[in-house]
């Protein structure tokens, strides 16, 4: 036979699983505090993880040497996420213009971007089968594509090998 105790922990949970299915759990002191407990605990274990890369060898070694400050020889080149900025850098040299070439020509283009779902205003939304968004997709990746690579031909001595 369950002791009294027990038996009125039953009958107030009973009561608090009725009150709950009746006016529902309000948010702020539970699921904010849910929210907040489990934010943190995220927090620390980036936390850690961190610690324990830098200062110690479990997680494996340094993915790069120590930066040499003394070094000449570098020629620093940007991501590949950079290039189109690199290129019109090329094309805007003087100081008054870096400005237009870096900052305005992204802006605008990113605003024109932004701008098409507004701008196009024809029933067809299907991006298969609209022109317009295929031609400006590879417009906008023509910048960043590499140049075309060399033909590789066979070496002479595969020519002239005959078989039988």
């Amino acid at each position: 036979m369950p002791s009294r105790r027990l038996e009125e922990r039953r009958i107030a949970f009973q009561r608090y699983k009725e009150d709950v299915k009746r006016d529902g759990k309000p948010f702020y002191p539970y699921a904010m505090f849910h929210d907040t407990v489990m934010s943190l605990v995220v927090v620390c274990v980036i936390v850690g993880l961190a610690f324990v890369w830098h200062y110690t060898s479990l997680l494996g070694p340094s993915l790069a040497a120590k930066a040499d400050p003394g070094t000449t020889s570098f020629v620093p080149r940007p991501d590949w996420y950079f290039y189109f900025l690199f290129y019109l850098l090329r094309i805007f040299k003087w100081p008054n213009s870096v400005i237009l070439g870096t900052v305005g020509i992204p802006t605008i283009l990113l605003i024109l971007l932004l701008a098409i779902p507004f701008i196009d205003m024809r029933r067809e939304r299907r991006l298969r089968s609209s022109r317009r968004c295929w031609s400006l997709s590879r417009w906008a990746s023509s910048p960043t594509r590499a140049p075309p690579q060399k033909k590789r031909s066979a070496p002479s001595s595969w020519r002239t090998f005959r078989i039988g």
